[in-house]
């Protein structure tokens, strides 16, 4: 079994994590807490990034929840005005009201990974790589060896 981190194991974990991460320099940190200088370097280099990775993580979905539940507020308020337009049979303020919600519902979609807003680019059919190859097929036609391996990499890849 292995040896328990005795920087893990200090009461003063917290504070030796914080002035580690601040950058204040491992003598001064093991002095300041009593501790032994190879102990605050051993715990930095196997416990802090580990420490850091699960914080990091924790601020993302924070911030995911945080998009998702302003994202489901901003709908339900675009709802709501578009039923307060209809009422009042103001049909400008309804139109207004359904492109709002319309794009609060695609950009949750998007985020949610339903849909892809991403464009893919075929450049293989842009004339100007139809060009590209055609003119180094013609330039190695004085080598039969090259423009045949040419020729059968190209038919291989594109």
């Amino acid at each position: 079994m292995g040896m328990t981190c005795t920087i893990c194991a200090n009461e003063k974990c917290k504070e030796i994590n914080k002035a580690i991460l601040e950058g204040i320099p491992i003598r001064k940190i093991a002095a300041q807490f009593g501790v032994s200088y190879s102990s605050i370097g051993r715990h930095r280099d196997k416990h802090i990034p580990a420490k850091l990775a699960k914080a990091q993580e924790a601020k993302e979905v924070t911030q995911a929840d945080d998009l998702m539940g302003n994202l489901l507020y901003l709908k339900q308020e675009a709802l709501q005005l578009l039923d307060d337009a209809k009422a009042c049979g103001d049909i400008r303020s309804a139109i207004a009201s359904i492109d709002q919600a319309r794009k609060i519902v695609e950009t949750l979609a998007e985020v949610r990974g339903e849909i892809n807003r991403n464009s893919v680019v075929n450049v293989v059919v842009m004339p100007e790589f139809v060009e590209f190859r055609e003119v180094i097929v013609h330039a190695l036609g004085p080598y039969p060896e090259a423009h045949k391996a040419v020729l059968k990499e190209i038919k291989g890849r594109f």
